[in-house]
């Protein structure tokens, strides 16, 4: 890959000081998906192209065509201003992707930059205690809705809690049907429209 210049078209702010400060990979890019710029760590992704790449006009998108189109969506969904979370597993580990629309009074919404934080080990995650408060959902069904939220399928988060399976499986029930989310997938559709909780730092001026 050719060397990029992450600095050419950045846009100003504080931003850009404090992505290159931290450890995990995070980017700013265009709705097209055209990257204004890469902190250290995401350059190291980047060159390794094995979650993402970006091609010879800076356009970044993910190797894996299985995950195109949901990154895709999540930059349309961003540029809108909603935020969004993917989780992407493979037989080694698991991956959340945050998709977060930046404030720019300057620009039109369809050009604001994006952020796209990556991090394995929950370094990124999203609260689902305010989801969980309106729909009247109770502690227990709380705890295993986080875990859903971080990924878990049923096992995991029984694993997790230190409860059964089928304990989490009546709870899931309960869940699906106090939000009215008739299965897993919509759930966690659901739950990928809830504000990541990203490390303090980022929110740092």
């Amino acid at each position: 890959m050719a060397d990029i210049d992450t600095r050419s078209s950045v846009p100003p702010g504080a931003m850009e000081r404090v992505a290159d400060a931290l450890a995990w990979p995070m980017l700013l890019l265009r709705r097209d998906a055209r990257l204004l710029h890469a902190n250290a760590a995401a350059l190291r992704l980047l060159r390794a192209a094995r979650l993402l790449a970006v091609d010879a006009h800076d356009v970044v998108s993910p190797p894996d065509g299985r995950r195109r189109s949901s990154f895709s969506r999540a930059l349309a969904d961003a540029s809108l201003g909603q935020r969004r979370v993917l989780h992407w597993h493979d037989r080694h580990d698991g991956t959340m992707v945050a998709v977060t629309p930046l404030q720019d009074d300057e620009g039109e919404p369809a050009t604001r930059p994006l952020l796209v934080l990556l991090a394995g080990g929950g370094v990124v995650q999203v609260d689902a205690g305010p989801f969980a408060l309106a729909h009247g959902l109770s502690m227990a069904e709380t705890r295993v809705l986080q875990c859903v939220a971080q990924g878990e399928g049923a096992v995991g988060t029984a694993t997790r809690l230190g409860v059964g399976v089928a304990t989490v499986r009546t709870q899931l029930a309960a869940i699906r049907r106090k939000t009215g989310l008739a299965d897993m997938a919509s759930l966690r559709g659901a739950l990928a429209q809830v504000a990541p909780l990203l490390p303090l730092a980022l929110l740092s001026n």
